[in-house]
């Protein structure tokens, strides 16, 4: 015969197995994002870019946005969540493959003032890092519009967008803890 608190236990073993796989995960998308973040503002700070930095910037950088998207869908905010991370998606599909880069900063963009505004109705992450992020995209596709691709808003997009990276990166790790 099976006792229920032996089944109890075994299910509440299997759950806190499925609960340690989810913080892992959640720890490792904040990492990637830091690290992204550090990446963005390195290279614009003091332009330390290195061969193929630029792949990696957009993978760990995908991370950190999945990250974010975990945590926005976590808080109930699903359809934030799946229409933001489609329009940075797209934007950074197109940045890559077709170089068009207005578009792919529209989209970014978009998609990013979409995560904000679900992260902001999360209440997840800081009003400090919403900021950030709500300010990063406008003054990125500013910097795209104006004269020369060294642009001092795109530059300044790119550090707040850098520095809003390692505040989720921080943010998810300090989450993925719980």
């Amino acid at each position: 015969m099976i006792r229920p608190e032996k089944n109890l236990g075994l299910a509440n073993t299997q759950m806190a197995e499925k609960i340690n796989k989810a913080n892992s995960f959640t720890r490792l998308t904040g990492l990637a994002g830091a690290l992204a973040g550090l990446m963005i503002v390195l290279g614009v700070a003091a332009n330390f870019v290195f061969p193929g930095s630029d792949i990696l910037i957009i993978f760990l950088a995908l991370l950190g946005i999945l990250g974010i998207f975990l945590a926005v869908r976590d808080a109930g905010q699903v359809q934030l969540g799946i229409v933001g991370g489609l329009g940075v998606l797209i934007g950074v599909v197109l940045l890559v493959f077709s170089r068009s880069t207005l578009l792919a900063g529209i989209f970014f963009g978009a998609g990013m003032l979409v995560l904000v505004f679900g992260m902001h109705k999360t209440g997840v992450f800081p009003a400090w890092l919403i900021g950030l992020w709500a300010l990063a995209p406008i003054l990125g596709v500013l910097g795209l519009m104006s004269v020369g691709p060294d642009a001092l808003f795109q530059q300044i997009g790119a550090v707040l967008l850098g520095l809003g990276f390692i505040g989720v990166g921080y943010t998810s790790l300090a989450r993925g803890r719980t």
